[in-house]
């Protein structure tokens, strides 16, 4: 986890050896993990450097390390400026392409679902099994709490946010999908074999879309209301 902060491996073997309260000297380091005083002091070096490890001068230099949430903190901060900088740099025209793609990998599904619905002005329409799109609900309630609508399909309706709008599917093949401000949608399979969502601005699919997740509301209703 520590490479994920910019740390090498060798840095993170000498990097775990350290301590906030106890110093080491860098002999004792080198003792400690094994390797020879030459390698460990340019590694000590570099964490200095990165901000990991502070230093102690006096009748020999004794190494702490920074409390670890002021590292990752300060590592963090340093990567949010970059991206600014970087974001400035790479400005373009956002205006929305109407072309169709595809989005692989849970991971990447479920952060552009987020990026999604958390920057919707008006609506947002969702659909797909609770095990696959609950993770959103602190997402919605943030929604509702601002005022905007937030209306839900899905297998079920037990622990959501009560502003949300729900809506009980009984289908047992229930994609997920995803509809923002009627401006764009997004719709395929978060889990198991062939993971990948379609995501396009094109207007012609997102009515359709639409006009889909409409009729399964309206046969939704209809089966609650006969029941």
């Amino acid at each position: 986890m520590l490479e994920r902060f910019g740390l090498t491996k060798q840095e993170i073997v000498v990097y775990n050896q350290m301590s906030v309260v106890n110093g080491k000297t860098g002999y004792m380091i080198a003792k400690d993990i094994n390797m020879s005083r030459s390698n460990v002091y340019p590694l000590l070096s570099s964490l200095v450097k990165k901000g990991a490890i502070i230093y102690e001068d006096g009748e020999s230099r004794k190494y702490y390390r920074v409390k670890p949430e002021e590292f990752f903190n300060n590592y963090i901060a340093g990567l949010e400026k970059i991206k600014d900088e970087l974001i400035e740099e790479l400005k373009e025209d956002d205006k929305p392409h109407d072309g169709y793609f595809t989005i692989a990998g849970e991971t990447n599904i479920r952060n552009k679902m987020v990026s999604l619905v958390d920057n919707v002005a008006e609506r947002v329409y969702v659909c797909g099994k609770k095990e696959e799109i609950f993770f959103l609900n602190t997402n919605f309630k943030t929604l509702c709490e601002q005022g905007k609508k937030v209306v839900v399909i899905t297998d079920d309706i037990k622990g959501w946010n009560d502003r949300i709008l729900l809506y009980k599917s009984n289908h047992e093949i229930l994609q997920v999908g995803l509809i923002a401000d009627s401006t764009s949608a997004m719709v395929g399979n978060i889990k198991g074999a062939g993971t990948s969502c379609l995501f396009s601005a094109n207007k012609n699919f997102v009515i359709s879309y639409k006009m889909n997740l409409k009729n399964e509301i309206e046969i939704t209703e209809m089966k609650r209301k006969r029941s």
